[in-house]
């Protein structure tokens, strides 16, 4: 993150900013922005703000999209374009406002996350704290596009005239994204969207992963992972708290989908398949 240190009216803002809350906040953050649209800080702080009750809405949306178009003062070009001249500025933008608008929104809004998500996916730039983080950045930006692009083509039969994606590939990808997010067990805050995500996915889509060939048991164990993390986590916090009891209950609820099948299933024995999930 881009850091700028003194005493001007930028400066104030952000002071102002992190010690406010909710839309006083996002106002200090959206002035800061039409002073200097080519830091990031305002921009990410902007993001927090919004996301502090881990949603997106509809204002929020509108809020950040006017905040990224205009074009204030003498200037020619707009906030996005200044910031986008100073590429790992726009890069850690992109990334963070892709994951608010893939975990914080609902589905027609999710698609906002395509351009932020599939910029960090395409970029040679290396923004991140390390040569490592930025790779993750990438490959965790690849998957979140592909889950996007998915929900237009996902359980299409065979011939239908569009790239067909199985529910195995559909979890596949989904469980490649949870082994690398688990990996440092972050306190980011978009590590614990992307928990409540998949818990709420094994809910909604166990059946048909079960029924293409995903053990049960496969399932299960991400849940148990899940459980372990957010037991283990010591970062405190309204937002964290809030959301760890929001993934609490997706867990519960994607469990008592999963039933007793998780030891019985055996996908290279078609006896043992389990019966299709109520």
């Amino acid at each position: 993150m881009s850091i700028y240190t003194g005493n001007t009216a930028y400066d104030q803002c952000i002071k102002e900013a992190a010690s406010a809350y909710g839309s006083e906040a996002a106002g200090y953050y959206r002035m800061a922005i039409m002073l200097r649209p080519n830091m990031d800080m305002a921009y990410l702080g902007l993001i927090d703000a919004v996301t502090r009750d881990n949603e997106l809405s509809e204002d929020d949306d509108g809020l950040i999209t006017e905040a990224m178009n205009a074009v204030e003062y003498d200037r020619s070009i707009s906030n996005e374009e200044n910031l986008k001249a100073f590429g790992d500025n726009y890069l850690r933008v992109a990334y963070n406002l892709g994951l608010a608008y893939y975990y914080c929104s609902g589905d027609v809004q999710k698609r906002s996350a395509l351009k932020y998500l599939g910029y960090v996916a395409e970029s040679s730039s290396e923004a991140g704290d390390n040569t490592n983080e930025f790779a993750g950045w990438k490959e965790k930006c690849g998957i979140l596009v592909r889950m996007i692009k998915y929900q237009d083509i996902i359980g299409l039969p065979a011939g239908s005239g569009k790239n067909e994606v199985t529910y195995s590939e559909y979890w596949n990808d989904y469980k490649t994204l949870f082994d690398e997010v688990k990996k440092d067990e972050s306190t980011d805050i978009s590590s614990f969207w992307f928990y409540k995500d998949i818990a709420s996915l094994v809910f909604l889509h166990g059946d048909d992963f079960a029924n293409d060939g995903v053990p049960p048991s496969e399932m299960s164990d991400v849940l148990d992972e899940i459980s372990r993390i957010l037991s283990s986590e010591k970062t405190k916090g309204i937002q964290t708290d809030l959301l760890k009891e929001e993934i609490k209950k997706e867990i519960v609820r994607a469990r008592k989908k999963l039933g007793e099948r998780t030891d019985s299933y055996n996908p290279l024995c078609p006896c043992s398949k389990p019966e299709k999930m109520l």
